[in-house]
Formats: structure tokens, C-alpha cells, sequence
């Protein structure tokens, strides 16, 4: 049966994890997979998580299926999160909880797919390394746009050039806030041209918003999600609660449509709900009951979001003030304008080897790093391993 089957390729991040595991060097640096870690190295459960899931233990009666949409109440709370509290898109939208934010995209590339079998998906380059293989694993077309910067913000003049020759009714798959793997956010003024353009090109947004909280805040962070939907007639909407409440595992996110004429919106879930029942019928429970409980009580669980986003700044100020200190790395000074836990280092993929194998710092080929994966007392070595290399490859 399978006689044909090729091999695959292994994912390169977890590769890279493997190699850093089988490491034996005293001193080195691992800041290649998206998790949050602490000061100590530690990526910890939440203790707003732990409070929530033993309650949900004590009180928990039954373990009967959930709808084919998920938690309904967990559904209602992440449209407040995202959308706003008091938005009166609240009730023109659909929610459906997902297998994670990865499960939420692969429900809208479906949704995309089901509609307009021949659409075009337009994603960032550099981007999410999944979102490419999504798009295109449910049939899609993929065209790319640039995301970089120009004078320590987005290159707007790049991006609109690109998506100038979008067609009316493409997909523009678009971060919401902490850009993995660049961290290089819109301005508001920008995320307002960015409507503009997409209102005129006549194009959906598909927004993923993987990151919110751990920018500048849950609602700074929103806000150009906002802004599109309030500009677009319709807009596409995956949101995670992997990162900003740490339940990696437990696989908790939402896919979430926006559309101003209300007619669609049963049309709209009853879609959504097929894609689900033939994918894996309904999400686990465990999760989405756990991050309903925070978003309904949320000064304890936004106090402990609060201190990770703090310990991110922190760890990027402490960045920026070391390379102040070395001429040679002056032009890298922009990762403190970065949002979120990712940038990208500029420098060539030979020189992300070199610092892998000469000096022990681990990060992606494309010189994406976690900037939280550094503690305090390992900026000084990172830096010095960055300049070694760079200086190394002058002579």
C-alpha cells in the first residue's frame, strides 16, 4: 500500500531542537522554537491555569460531547478578546473553537477553498513557516508580499507595491500584532493605510492574530485587527491561546468570521461546522474550559501576561544596549523597536550555521531568534557570538 510513499523530509525546527539537545558544550544557546521561557529557561505553566484547571476538576460533572463548534461560552469570551468588549461585531461574526491556531487556519483555508476553489492567498515573505503549507495542503494558490523594514518600520512603499497587483476577492494572509519571525509590527498610521489599500483593492484579510498580549498589550494589540474589521465587509480571523496563556499543548484556539451582512452568518457556521465534523468532529474540551475561565476572571491571568510581555522588553533593552556598545553591530539596533518574542537577525544563513556550529547559539536558518529564550546573563554571550562571527567573516 504504501510502496510509493516517499520520504519526507523532518521539520527543520525540530531538527534543529534535536541537534541542540545532543549538544555537549557546557555554554549554549537555545532560541529556535516559539515558546515563552522564563528567567530560569523554564517555559512554566501559568498559575491562573493551574487555579482554573483544578476547579475545573472539582466542579467538572460531566464529560459529554461539546457541539460540532466547540464551547459556546468560550467561543462568545474569545470574540470579546479579539474583537473588543463592547464591538457590535460581536453579533456579526461566527466563533469556532480549533485544534490551536494552526487547526483555525487550516478551518479558514478550507472555508476559502469550499467558496473559491481557484483563489489566491498572498503571505508574507519572510513569514510563519506554516502558513504557506497550509494554504496550499487545502488547495489554495500562494503569491507572496515582502515584510521588512525602511528606517526602523515597515517598508509600506514594499508591501503596497506588492499587494498593488492583488485581485479583487484575494486573501491577504496578514500577523495582527508580533510578526513571527521578523517582530516588526505596522504603525497605527500604517495599519490605517493598509485598509485603505485592501478596501480599494476590494481583497479579504485573513488576520492571524497567534500573539496578542504579547506586544504592547491584549487590546494595543488588536488594534489593527480593528481596523480592518471595521474597513472590510469581510474578514477572516485565526487567534490562538497557545501563547498567551502558555497552554501550548493543550491546543486551544478560534477561527473567527467577521461579515457585515448578517444573512451569511448561518450560512457561514453551518460550513464551519461541516469542515469540523469531517476533520475531528469537535476540539477537546479541557483547554477551551481553562481559557474560558481566565477570560471570564482575567486580572489574575492578565497580571502574569503582563509580566512575559515585561520580561520580553527587558530582554530586547538589554540587546540593544550591548550592541550600542559594538560598532560593527550598530544596524541591528532596530530588534528593539520589534514586537513579541521573535526577530531576525540580518545576517546570512552560512552565518546562522557558523554561529550553531562555532559558537553554540541556535536559531532558524532564516536567523529568526525567541528573544525570550535568553536570560539576562546570556545576552553578553549572545552578542559576543554575533560579533565573533561577523568579524570573523570580514577577513
Amino acid at each position: 500500500m504504501f510502496s510509493k510513499v516517499e520520504t519526507v523530509g523532518r521539520d527543520l525546527l525540530w531538527k534543529l531542537t534535536e541537534d541542540y539537545k545532543n549538544d555537549s558544550r557546557d555554554v549554549k544557546l537555545d532560541l529556535i522554537l516559539g515558546v515563552y521561557k522564563d528567567q530560569n529557561g523554564n517555559t512554566p505553566v501559568m498559575s491562573s491555569v493551574k487555579k482554573a484547571e483544578l476547579d475545573l476538576v472539582n466542579n467538572q460533572m460531566s464529560k459529554v460531547y461539546r457541539p460540532l463548534t466547540g464551547n459556546s461560552e468560550f467561543n462568545k469570551e474569545i470574540k470579546k478578546l479579539v474583537l473588543g468588549t463592547n464591538s457590535h461585531y460581536l453579533h456579526q461574526s461566527v466563533a469556532v473553537q480549533t485544534v490551536g491556531g494552526t487547526g483555525a487556519l487550516r478551518m479558514l483555508a478550507d472555508m476559502i477553498y469550499w467558496s473559491r476553489p481557484n483563489a489566491t492567498v498572498w503571505v508574507s515573505k519572510p513569514g510563519y513557516v506554516n502558513h504557506e503549507p497550509i494554504m496550499r495542503a487545502a488547495g489554495l494558490n500562494v503569491k507572496y508580499y515582502p515584510w521588512i523594514e525602511n528606517n526602523n518600520q515597515l517598508d509600506l512603499g514594499a508591501f503596497t507595491d506588492a499587494i498593488g497587483s492583488a485581485k479583487k476577492r484575494d486573501i491577504i494572509l496578514i500577523q495582527g500584532c508580533c510578526h513571527n519571525p521578523t517582530g516588526i509590527d505596522p504603525t497605527q498610521y500604517q495599519w490605517d493605510e493598509i485598509s485603505e489599500l485592501f478596501t480599494s483593492l476590494k481583497v479579504i484579510p485573513l488576520i492571524d492574530i497567534a500573539y496578542q498580549g504579547l506586544g504592547n498589550g491584549i487590546d494595543e494589540d488588536a488594534k489593527g485587527l480593528r481596523t480592518l474589521v471595521d474597513a472590510l465587509d469581510v474578514c477572516l480571523i485565526s487567534t490562538s491561546c497557545s501563547k498567551n496563556m502558555s497552554m501550548y499543548c493543550d491546543r486551544v484556539g478560534a477561527a473567527i468570521i467577521t461579515s457585515k451582512d448578517n444573512s451569511q452568518l448561518n450560512n457561514i457556521s453551518s460550513m464551519m461546522e461541516q469542515i469540523a465534523r469531517r476533520a475531528y468532529s469537535m476540539p477537546p474540551e479541557h483547554g477551551a474550559a481553562v481559557a474560558l475561565s481566565l477570560m471570564q476572571e482575567p486580572r489574575h491571568w492578565l497580571e502574569e501576561l503582563n509580566e512575559i510581555r515585561n520580561r520580553i522588553l527587558h530582554i530586547r533593552s538589554l540587546i540593544n544596549l550591548e550592541f550600542e556598545k559594538k560598532p560593527l553591530l550598530n544596524n541591528f539596533m532596530s530588534i528593539k523597536n520589534h514586537n513579541g518574542m521573535f526577530s531576525m537577525l540580518p545576517i546570512s544563513q552560512e552565518n546562522t550555521q557558523r554561529l550553531k556550529i562555532e559558537q553554540g547559539v541556535y536559531c532558524t536558518n532564516e536567523g529568526r531568534i525567541n528573544i525570550s529564550g535568553l536570560t539576562n546573563s546570556d545576552v553578553t554571550i549572545f552578542v559576543n557570538a554575533l560579533e565573533n562571527i561577523l568579524l570573523s567573516s570580514e577577513h
